[in-house]
């Protein structure tokens, strides 16, 4: 409903913030990086929706909500990069209120992507170190901050893992098929592979071959 409020949990420059308010929703946006916070700021203000996005700085390891906060959660692209996954669920499980809806935007580590890039990486090497999990494939990069995690998630372990926190998946959907266009240098191909995205999110909308996947969990009451 409008005017309701979403915890955007790990909200980065604020973009997903920023999108929910002009739709006409509260969001109280947190993240740990007081540098993304700060340029989240700018970004509202230029935006002009500084009315409707309050943020603070949290660690999702270990929220300071009380119990049962939010009705509605969502957290995007977050959990991939937090080696404590279990840990992170269960926080954001915690703040959900009974019946509350949390909604995961996470890299499917079965994708055709992954898989096509897992071969590749196997006869061609890469950086970096991998780790295979249940949660998922683990790409530990080299970056001058150190060591970050892009995790390829198993998505049916984290289906099955939510549903032991009394999160029953409502649905699961596509969110874009390929993210090649970083890898890609021309404007006519980054064009092409957003235009396909942009098809397959439409019209095809199968999220078990999509790197990217939304998925929609409620709280059991």
């Amino acid at each position: 409903p409008m005017n309701s409020t979403i915890l955007d949990a790990g909200c980065g420059t604020g973009e997903h913030a920023i999108r929910l308010a002009k739709r006409g929703f509260f969001v109280r946006a947190i993240d740990v990086s007081d540098t993304a916070l700060r340029e989240a700021q700018i970004n509202i203000r230029t935006r002009g929706v500084e009315d409707r996005i309050q943020f603070q700085q949290e660690d999702i390891l270990s929220l300071s909500f009380p119990d049962e906060t939010f009705k509605y959660i969502v957290c995007w692209g977050v959990l991939m990069h937090i080696p404590a996954l279990e840990t992170a669920l269960r926080e954001l499980t915690r703040v959900l209120q009974p019946g509350g809806i949390l909604v995961l935007g996470e890299n499917n580590g079965h994708s055709l992507q992954s898989l096509l890039w897992r071969v590749l990486r196997r006869f061609l090497g890469g950086k970096g170190k991998i780790t295979y999990t249940p949660a998922g494939t683990e790409f530990w990069l080299p970056t001058s901050a150190g060591p970050l995690l892009a995790r390829e998630t198993d998505m049916q372990w984290l289906i099955e893992h939510c549903r032991s926190h009394r999160l029953v998946m409502l649905k699961r959907i596509a969110r874009q098929f390929t993210e090649l266009y970083i890898k890609v240098s021309s404007p006519q191909g980054k064009n092409l592979i957003h235009g396909f995205n942009n098809f397959w999110f439409k019209h095809i909308k199968i999220p078990h071959l999509a790197y990217g996947n939304l998925v929609f969990f409620q709280k059991e009451a």
